[in-house]
């Protein structure tokens, strides 16, 4: 490989990469400043907190129809685009002086947020096909990285009396800053026969190595949305912790999900990735089953921890294990699997709420341990060596 190959691949990597922290930092900006700017908004928590719905509703509408459009024009255009949304989005919330205002700027940052998720890890997945599981999980690391930064940042400047807006504002920045590192990275145009088609695509959605992944990936995600959204308050409420470990829970589960994705990202590129995965998943299951003999809340929080830990490389390692078996129109294949993921998040809440009402209160991670089960089994079956089927 050249010295100008190496360069050209290298702006790529840093722009992907730059993206997922941008990405985190998005994402978790409202959860940060939610009361103040509900106060500056003179409306209520709640009511300005459904602007992450509709943030999350465009992150799947732009996480499928950007995967579609950057398979027909390209993925950097794409990008660029993606980048400018979410621009767009966080200028109108710094400015915001009503609630529809803000509704504006929520659902263009999740269009632009939708893009930059999924094509990232599209750009990394084809750009370093040699080493696909080194650069998902190393993209996952640095959405952690924007994930921790951005609510400690806000934690450090509010109390000092600096605006809420001021974050949406650094967004904006650094939304333009990709804009300018996407227009030096070098990304190949679609050729007119490569492009995405009807039925292109509809062969694509019947491939079982499409459709058990996608499966898996919802799974996986339901089951890791419930032990965030719920770790604290399962903490308090069944084992009694004191209220900072309860909180620290987060802090912990995302340190352990780091780490974890650290070593992930040293696995060879050889070793398969549907037995990989299952083991994750097999460990992370076993992990919440233990719960139900768990004595006391430091047993319980030292076994969250541990299952954060093993779902830290699952997400990554399922989107490159896509990519490998769904190779051609990775935009599409990438960006419809996040998206179909993704939807565990929606489908946590019912779960769990279904799950305090008619479970008994220690069973209940252990019985979100079935899900990861079947995911475990539903990529096992998406392997080429299994019996071949199609829808």
């Amino acid at each position: 490989m050249t010295d100008p190959e190496i360069l050209s691949r290298r702006r790529v990597a840093i722009a992907a990469l730059s993206s997922l922290f941008v990405f985190a930092l998005s994402s978790n900006a409202l959860p940060a400043v939610l009361l103040r700017a509900a106060d500056g908004l003179s409306v209520g928590v709640g009511t300005l907190a459904q602007v992450s719905a509709i943030q999350f509703v465009g992150f799947l509408i732009a996480a499928v129809v950007g995967g579609i459009w950057a398979d027909h024009v390209g993925k950097k255009i794409v990008l660029q685009a993606a980048c400018a949304l979410l621009l767009a989005g966080s200028v109108v919330w710094s400015l915001a002086g009503s609630l529809p205002l803000a509704f504006v700027g929520g659902a263009l940052m999740g269009l632009g947020g939708g893009v930059i998720e999924s094509m990232s890890s599209t750009v990394l997945s084809d750009m370093f096909p040699d080493r696909r599981k080194f650069f998902l999980n190393l993209s996952q690391i640095f959405y952690c990285l924007g994930a921790v930064a951005g609510p400690a940042m806000m934690s450090w400047l509010l109390p000092l009396g600096i605006s809420w807006r001021v974050c949406f504002a650094g967004i904006a920045v650094t939304s333009l800053l990709l804009v300018a590192l996407y227009s030096r990275a070098e990304l190949p145009v679609p050729a007119h026969d490569e492009r995405i088609h009807f039925a292109a695509l509809k062969a694509i959605v019947r491939r079982r190595t499409f459709v058990l992944p996608c499966m898996a990936l919802f799974l996986y995600v339901l089951v890791e949305a419930s032990v965030i959204i719920y770790g604290n308050a399962y903490l308090q409420t069944i084992h009694h912790a004191p209220e900072r470990w309860a909180i620290a829970f987060l802090s912990l589960f995302w340190l352990g999900m780091m780490l974890g994705r650290w070593a992930c990202a040293a696995i060879p590129e050889r070793v398969p990735y549907a037995p990989l995965i299952a083991a994750l998943l097999v460990v992370a299951a076993l992990s919440l089953v233990l719960q139900q003999w768990a004595d006391g809340w430091v047993a319980s929080l030292v076994l969250l921890v541990l299952t954060g830990t093993a779902f830290s490389g699952i997400w990554p390692l399922i989107v490159g294990m896509s990519a490998s078996l769904n190779p051609g129109y990775s935009g599409t294949v990438l960006g419809v699997t996040i998206a179909v993921g993704s939807l565990g998040c929606i489908a946590s809440p019912t779960l769990m709420n279904t799950l305090f009402a008619h479970a008994s209160a220690r069973d209940i991670f252990p019985i979100t341990a079935l899900p990861l089960l079947l995911a475990a089994f539903a990529l096992l079956m998406s392997s080429p060596g299994t019996p071949k089927w199609r829808l």
